[in-house]
């Protein structure tokens, strides 16, 4: 899944941990150019539990270290025996913890944070990586809380400083977020963390800024992709709605209006993406809230995530362009049988652009079908499709001109 630079980007522990045990083996499980095997003999030997418990904590952060999605599931079955035998071990419960985050896995991320904290309260790692999970959970208060907690164990902490203002940000505490952007600064000493202070500073800005209407709410009710959204201020209109907002339906409304303005007037898919996943997460029985950032995840190329979307908005409303948009993201995960069962459905349900290419897609790809493709995908462009990927398709099967074409 997806975080925002403003949460903080998730970070894996690897600094030793003294009152832990410190087996002989694979001690260099953090250094570049350690491998799995170097654990494989240690873990196999190892009969004290805790010191076995560390072992796979070891091998498992070895096997997430490289970022590869593929191997997670490896390393949370090590973390999850290192836990059972040793339940207090913290720094696989933050592991597992991390690599639940980074699958978009918050709920049980906030659990095993949740235990960290309980077992380290002085540990700041635990109170960071929870303010992820509880971000993601749309727990805005507790996001800030453990932000605070963090700068407050590490005072001198720009990232943690800068953190803690974008947690501010979302409960609307401007100038508690103006106060920790210039602390953040003055102790900031990578580039990433000056970048930080800058974006933050940006968003305050954005933030604040309203078109003057007296009714932030109208404004941003009124925000769609066919009115004009370039008009200064529409952004912070819907901020303010948001924060004045009473109930977490209302909440998401006014972030869904915003979202359509960070996409479609600043080109910015990053925010975008992110108050489409808090809108989901303040009203998860909202589909059309899960539908927004399914599709969010197709323009991201994060078709798994988009597909899971997808399923849990089809199961709240079964709609035609839901089973569409889950057909283009099954085909981009080349899962092709269910890719034609969801288009056929869709289509089924309402003829409509997206079903008929994909189902062009299929033609052209999986069944070489040149003819069959320039009819589903002629077909669409009749039906209103205009976008360029339609139009290269339609390219590849010889139509330069779609409007030149004769009509069926």
């Amino acid at each position: 899944m997806f975080i925002n630079l403003a949460v903080l980007a998730l970070a894996t522990f690897t600094t030793p941990v003294a009152d832990l045990p410190q087996p002989a083996a694979c001690a260099n499980y953090d250094k570049p150019g350690a491998g799995e095997q170097d654990c494989d003999a240690g873990i196999a030997a190892e009969t004290d539990p805790h010191a076995k418990s560390m072992l796979l904590f070891r091998r498992a952060f070895l096997e997430d270290a490289g970022g590869d999605f593929s191997k997670f599931p490896a390393a949370i079955a090590d973390l999850t025996e290192a836990i059972r035998l040793f339940p207090e071990n913290r720094i696989a419960l933050h592991e597992r913890g991390y690599l639940y985050n980074a699958q978009g896995r918050w709920a049980e991320a906030a659990a095993d944070l949740d235990r960290v904290v309980a077992i380290a309260p002085n540990w700041p790692e635990g109170y960071n990586e929870r303010a992820v999970a509880r971000f993601e959970l749309g727990d805005l208060a507790g996001t800030y809380a453990d932000r605070d907690a963090q700068v407050r164990l590490e005072p001198d902490n720009a990232a943690a400083i800068l953190a803690r203002a974008s947690a501010e940000l979302w409960l609307g505490r401007f100038e508690d977020v103006a106060r920790d952007i210039d602390a953040g600064a003055k102790v900031a000493v990578s580039q990433s963390d000056k970048d930080f202070a800058v974006r933050i500073a940006k968003e305050l800005a954005a933030w604040r800024t309203t078109s003057g209407a007296a009714d932030p709410a109208a404004s941003c009710n009124a925000v769609n992709p066919a009115s004009d959204i370039s008009k200064p201020g529409l952004f912070g209109d819907c901020t303010r709605a948001f924060l004045d907002a009473h109930d977490n339906a209302a909440r998401a409304q006014m972030l869904t209006g915003r979202a359509m303005v960070s996409l479609l007037a600043n080109q910015d898919e990053e925010t975008s993406r992110t108050d489409s996943q808090i809108a989901v997460a303040l009203d998860p029985g909202n589909a059309h809230w899960h539908s927004n950032l399914a599709f969010a995840y197709i323009r991201a190329a994060h078709s798994t995530a988009a597909v899971e979307e997808f399923s849990k908005a089809i199961a709240i409303a079964p709609e035609f362009y839901l089973y569409g948009g889950r057909a283009a993201a099954y085909y981009n995960l080349r899962r092709y049988a269910e890719a034609l069962a969801d288009a056929q459905k869709s289509f089924e349900m309402k003829p409509n652009d997206l079903a008929l290419t994909v189902l062009g897609d299929l033609a052209y790809e999986q069944r070489h079908d040149s003819a069959a493709a320039k009819t589903f995908w002629m077909d669409a462009y009749q039906l209103g499709d205009r976008d360029d990927g339609l139009i290269g398709r339609l390219k590849k099967v010889g139509v330069d001109k779609p409007d030149a074409e004769p009509k069926p």
